[in-house]
């Protein structure tokens, strides 16, 4: 029997929830959310999908401390301000086992050391929901450029982007197709203005930066504010141009073998309700998971987030020591 663990399910972790409704392994949930309504959001939404035997018990509480049980498997699907302080508590008061974290993972940079340490003192093994890496599209393309070398990826949207919530995906694919997680942000290339987030006490970014990895693979990134254009991902190697348009979830390939013809064809773009429960799966299996370990995502999310406090301070007459993305 393993036991598995959601603290948050409003949003995201209500489709974590969802997701393991699917699951081919026999389970026990516990959920933690002291918000009655995201309870309620999140049992309409298991609600929906068909029973599963493989799902043993499924209990609901308002606090970390009325879990009586070892945790297995723990999904921490909080925002990022209160992440640190969940992890603390939840530690304090469990043992837990393997841990599985939204991101922007924290919005201090000492919480990143902070939480690395407490995970080796307690040998917990721990990874990031970045999962652009485990689509089947991204990789098939990486299988098909092995031969070659991806020297550019371009990211282009509106501001429905985001770029202080979403650069991170992103950096996370370009870090999966270079087998990297060291590069540098440009300094010259930032362009970034401060925008409201659609979610209170938190901040946006829109406008545009670069970043190169060790092996030279550059990785732009571009929010327009005023547009509301799709997500478009292009991936370049020396043989072949893809482009991922994530909303209507089409790859245009372009290839020297064809002369730069175009194809077009659909994609499968598996939402968060039909992923969790495969994570779940490998973990039981196998103790990994195609998602990023944490600390190769910790390396990802510092220069990042170091950038993006830099940046809120040259914007503001206040001093920030965190970026409030979430």
């Amino acid at each position: 029997m393993t036991n598995v663990l959601i603290v948050g399910v409003g949003n995201i972790g209500g489709r974590h929830l969802q997701s393991l409704a699917l699951i081919n392994e026999e389970i026990t949930i516990w959920i933690v959310e002291p918000d009655n309504n995201s309870i309620e959001k999140a049992k309409k939404l298991f609600g929906t999908m068909p029973p599963n035997k493989n799902i043993t018990s499924l209990k609901y509480f308002d606090s970390l401390n009325r879990i009586n049980e070892n945790i297995d498997i723990a999904i921490i699907a909080t925002k990022s301000d209160i992440r640190r302080a969940i992890i603390e508590d939840m530690l304090e008061l469990i043992n837990v086992k393997y841990v599985i974290m939204e991101k922007v993972l924290f919005q201090k940079i000492q919480d990143y050391h902070h939480i690395s340490n407490l995970f080796k003192q307690k040998n917990i093994k721990g990874w990031v929901n970045c999962p652009l890496r485990t689509f089947d599209i991204y990789k098939e393309i990486k299988n098909n450029v092995k031969d070659t070398q991806i020297v550019a990826i371009n990211v282009t949207g509106g501001s429905n982007i985001g770029l202080g919530c979403n650069s991170i995906h992103y950096l996370d694919l370009a870090s999966y197709f270079g087998s990297s997680v060291n590069y540098r942000i440009k300094k010259n290339s930032i362009d970034l203005e401060i925008v409201n987030s659609k979610r209170n006490d938190f901040i946006e970014f829109v406008g545009s930066y670069g970043v190169e990895f060790d092996n030279g693979l550059v990785l732009t990134l571009k929010s327009y504010e005023e547009l509301y254009i799709p997500p478009m991902v292009q991936i370049i190697s020396e043989n072949v141009i893809y482009t991922i348009n994530e909303i209507s979830h089409e790859c245009i390939t372009c290839d020297v073998k064809s002369n730069w013809g175009m194809k077009i064809e659909n994609i499968k773009w598996p939402f968060q309700s039909s992923r969790t429960h495969k994570v779940i799966e490998d973990l039981i299996q196998n103790g990994d998971t195609e998602l990023i370990a944490f600390e190769d995502s910790i390396k990802i999310h510092l220069p990042m987030i170091t950038a993006f406090i830099n940046t809120l301070n040259d914007l503001s007459d206040n001093y920030f020591d965190y970026c409030p993305v979430t």
